[in-house]
């Protein structure tokens, strides 16, 4: 569902309620990926400073309680359009409870492509996906999701963005944080269209990921 190609079964939907503010923690979060570049940057967006919402949201999905276990891997065969996939089946993610009732969720990096690219772009990805965690641990349905961030949380995403890196200008903060996105009817009936953005959405996309805009990972 990560990066800015739609996952085959991405799914968007013409209306969606409100955001569910229910809180949401984990008991444990593994870090399981070997690639050392993708390994460091799911550390560094973890740990990132908490002043604004998403990366609030993002600590609070990492946090304490006995509600979810959270882990990150990195796999390499992952279509070619798709740089992150939260896994979801049957309305669950990894496709069942634990146990103890928990809520087990795999977040999947891809391991091709991805450590190549900006780690402002990397870190959207995993911003992204620990989106898709959330909302589906507070209900929010596999169909809606998308949807749900570009209404919600896209603005609260970029200034996370700028927060770990300072300096990334708002313009390509917002563009970056669009990924993914693309097919939501917000982004179709507004942002691209009213908003004149895809040109530029585009462009930015393609700069921090393949071309050479942005920090790169040195290993």
């Amino acid at each position: 569902m990560g990066g800015w190609g739609v996952a085959p079964n991405d799914k968007v939907l013409l209306r969606v309620p409100p955001p569910n503010t229910k809180t949401v923690e984990t008991e444990t979060i593994t870090d399981d990926v070997t690639n050392p570049c993708l390994r460091s940057m799911v550390d560094k967006t973890i740990a990132a400073n908490v002043t604004n919402k998403i990366n609030s949201l993002i600590q609070s999905i990492f946090g304490t309680s006995t509600t979810m276990n959270l882990s990150f891997v990195d796999v390499g065969n992952l279509p070619s359009n798709v740089d992150g996939y939260t896994n979801i089946e049957s309305g669950v993610i990894n496709g069942h409870l634990d146990g103890t009732g928990k809520l087990n969720i795999q977040i999947q990096l891809d391991n091709t492509r991805l450590p190549s690219y900006s780690q402002q772009y990397i870190a959207r990805v995993i911003m992204h996906e620990a989106l898709h965690a959330y909302l589906t641990a507070i209900g929010t349905t596999e169909q809606q999701q998308h949807e749900t961030m570009i209404v919600s949380y896209v603005t609260q995403m970029a200034a996370a963005l700028q927060q770990m890196f300072p300096g990334l200008s708002t313009a390509d903060a917002e563009n970056l944080s669009l990924g993914g996105l693309q097919l939501t009817p917000t982004f179709l009936a507004t942002i691209e269209n009213d908003m004149n953005l895809d040109g530029t959405f585009t462009a930015t996309q393609l700069a921090y990921s393949v071309g050479a805009t942005g920090l790169r990972c040195t290993n």
